[in-house]
Parts: C-alpha cells; sequence; structure tokens
C-alpha cells in the first residue's frame, strides 16, 4: 500500500489509516451467534458494554439464543481478592453454587463478562482472566457461551476465544 493509497483511504472515525481495507467488517449479532467464547476489543466509548447488555435483553426476549440465560457480570464490580467467576455467576442468579454448577453444566448459561480492563490491579485481572479461561475450556460446560469485553489496549488474547475489535 503506497502512502497515497494510505491517505486516501484513512478512516477519520476509526482514527486509523487504511483501516478498511484491512479488517472485514461483520454484524455484532452474527458474530456473537457464530462464536460460544467471544472477547470483544474496543476503545473507550466504543460501545461494548451497551452492545452486551444488547445481547442481555435479547436473549431474555429469545431474540438471541433464545435457550439459554442471560448472565451479565459487571466486572468492575470486583473489589474482594477471594472473588470467584462461579461465585459470581451464582450471585447474579441468586442461587448457590450447587445450582449454578448444575446449570453450567446443562449449558444453559450465557455469560456477558463486561469491563476486564475495569478490573483494580494487573495481578487481579491475570487471575479473573485465568477464571474466565478455566471454566470457558471446561468440557462438561461447553454448551455454555461466554463474552467478554475490555479495552484494546489492555489486554492481549484470552486462549480459546475468538477477539473482535468493534468498529
Amino acid at each position: 500500500v503506497s502512502e497515497n493509497t494510505m491517505l486516501e483511504s484513512f478512516d477519520l472515525r476509526n482514527d486509523r489509516l487504511g483501516l478498511g481495507d484491512r479488517i472485514k467488517r461483520n454484524e455484532g449479532m452474527e458474530v456473537a451467534n457464530k462464536n460460544s467464547k467471544l472477547l470483544i476489543l474496543g476503545k473507550p466509548g466504543a460501545g461494548k458494554t451497551t452492545f452486551l447488555k444488547h445481547l442481555a435483553v435479547d436473549c431474555s426476549k429469545s431474540k438471541f439464543q433464545a435457550n439459554l440465560i442471560p448472565v451479565l457480570i459487571e466486572l468492575r464490580r470486583i473489589y474482594s481478592d477471594d472473588w470467584t467467576l462461579l461465585e459470581a455467576i451464582s450471585e447474579e442468579l441468586e442461587l448457590d453454587n450447587q445450582k449454578t454448577q448444575m446449570l453450567l453444566e446443562q449449558g444453559k448459561l450465557l455469560i456477558l463478562m463486561d469491563g476486564l480492563d475495569e478490573v483494580s490491579t494487573s495481578d487481579f485481572r491475570r487471575t479473573v482472566q485465568d477464571q474466565v479461561y478455566k471454566l470457558a475450556k471446561e468440557p462438561k460446560y461447553s454448551g455454555n457461551r461466554f463474552i467478554l469485553t475490555c479495552r484494546t489496549q489492555i489486554i492481549e488474547v484470552v486462549q480459546g476465544f475468538t477477539s473482535v475489535e468493534v468498529a
């Protein structure tokens, strides 16, 4: 790509040169439907949280993954070092851990986790990320869907998750 071509294709809204030439664009719902483990990246204010909430509402209304129960976890609300993802899911569902594990084993949950970048410290962020990875890769929980959001510049790829960036 020449310098002139890059300047001609400059995308002011996305603040990147040649973005349209490099990245395939897909509809958000299509991507979310296709991937059972999805990491949504984006700049602050790009719409990550709004999209996650939209998925939760659509799931509740049987317009998206109608067979699942949406669970929205706002990761910025983690204040305790002994936090666990299983307990967070149980708390959101207002169930005990045993009943939550039963739902996980039945593949009944759409687990929406918002704001990995908003976890208080990088060490604890790593702990949360490891818990998400371990739960999502567990074969007995394979029927569930996991969608995680994070600012673009904060995180590397989560193993086993398809990464997309909000345009």
